[in-house]
């Protein structure tokens, strides 16, 4: 397990031997990269509770990627370092989280633990004690909840508006982290834990199938759920639209169609 993961139990998902078709790329981005150039139009989208919509195509999104990547190793963030993602809306929290996938950052989602605090409930604080020396990138929704966090314990923030001011720039990918990624889950105890998802147990469970580029896929879970929202996170289908109203967490799964 990594380093930088205090010395608490934390259940770890590795899944089976892959059964990837011979000739696929052989890591996470590189995956990525494939759909992207393969449906380069698809589309993630999100509805507020206004009924406005905002979206962006699959491959302004991958250079948004870029972009924060820059920003990030601008930042001091090293391979290998865990990355706690606060941004509320999909079209920004997917580039921001294909970024740590392409950096070889630990990406930690707390946008429901984000949640929690804004409603005086303490996952979030629970979730950073178990984490050491993580940086928290937030957007302005989560801002002042991230502040008030890295003051007192000591940690950094990077601000998602900042990180994509970088006059352009584009970093390149560099090697995965193992694991790939801590998900929250509450599990069967009601307490939140971290489930950390290896590199190949993410390529066994979202690669081994074909792209399935003309279906599109309805999103009304939170962003960091253990397993749902990471059909969209990971380009299983060929667009999203993440319909959940801001503040709560969803509890309906997600579901493959044409909407």
């Amino acid at each position: 397990m990594c380093a930088v993961l205090r010395s608490h139990r934390l259940a770890a998902d590795r899944g089976p031997p892959l059964l990837i078709v011979p000739g696929t790329p052989n890591t996470v981005a590189a995956n990525l990269a494939a759909r992207v150039a393969q449906r380069p139009d698809g589309v993630i989208r999100n509805y507020g509770l206004a009924g406005l919509e905002r979206s962006q195509s699959y491959a302004e999104m991958w250079h948004r990627s870029g972009h924060i990547l820059a920003a990030m190793r601008e930042f001091g963030i090293a391979p290998g370092q865990i990355v706690v993602l606060l941004i509320d809306d999909v079209v920004d929290f997917v580039p921001a989280y294909w970024a740590c996938v392409r950096g070889g950052f630990i990406v930690a989602p707390l946008v429901s633990a984000a949640r929690d605090r804004q409603r005086s409930r303490g996952a979030l604080e629970q979730a950073l004690s178990r984490l050491s020396n993580a940086i928290l990138v937030a957007d302005e929704v989560f801002a002042a909840v991230a502040t008030d966090h890295a003051r007192r314990r000591g940690l950094r923030v990077l601000r998602l508006r900042i990180s994509e001011s970088n006059g352009g720039r584009e970093a390149e990918n560099g090697p995965h982290a193992e694991p790939l990624c801590l998900i929250p889950s509450s599990g069967s105890t009601g307490n939140l834990k971290l489930v950390a998802l290896s590199h190949s147990s993410v390529l066994n469970r979202h690669f081994a199938d074909r792209f399935e580029k003309q279906a599109s896929y309805l999103g009304t879970v939170a962003l960091d759920s253990v397993s749902t929202a990471q059909h969209g996170i990971f380009l299983r289908y060929g667009s999203w639209t993440q319909n959940i109203p801001n503040g709560t967490d969803g509890a309906t799964d997600v579901r493959p169609g044409r909407y």
